[in-house]
């Protein structure tokens, strides 16, 4: 399991190192969870909880759990948009 953590902080690094301009530079929406979620790679959202946005880039959302501890997570605009009311259907490419 270490495994996979060590190559999602990886991924996250060098996801950070390309967008790092972008995400400072993005307004943050914040979506508040309507569902309860696992989107299967580790992130699980309860009800209530608030979701922000830092990058979305198309075919996957950079996003923070607010007060979550393992944030940031890459998931995919369908699962973001069956757990709150993300609009999955317009992504904005980079």
């Amino acid at each position: 399991m270490r495994g996979v953590e060590a190559g999602g902080t990886a991924a996250y690094k060098k996801l950070r190192s390309t967008f790092e301009k972008d995400i400072e530079s993005t307004p943050h929406e914040v979506f508040t969870v309507t569902a309860d979620g696992d989107d299967g790679n580790g992130l699980t959202v309860r009800v209530g909880n608030g979701i922000r946005v830092l990058k979305d880039v198309g075919e996957a959302v950079l996003v923070e759990v607010i007060g979550g501890q393992d944030n940031p997570y890459m998931v995919s605009p369908a699962f973001l948009a069956s757990v709150c009311d993300f609009p999955a259907g317009n992504s904005n490419e980079a």
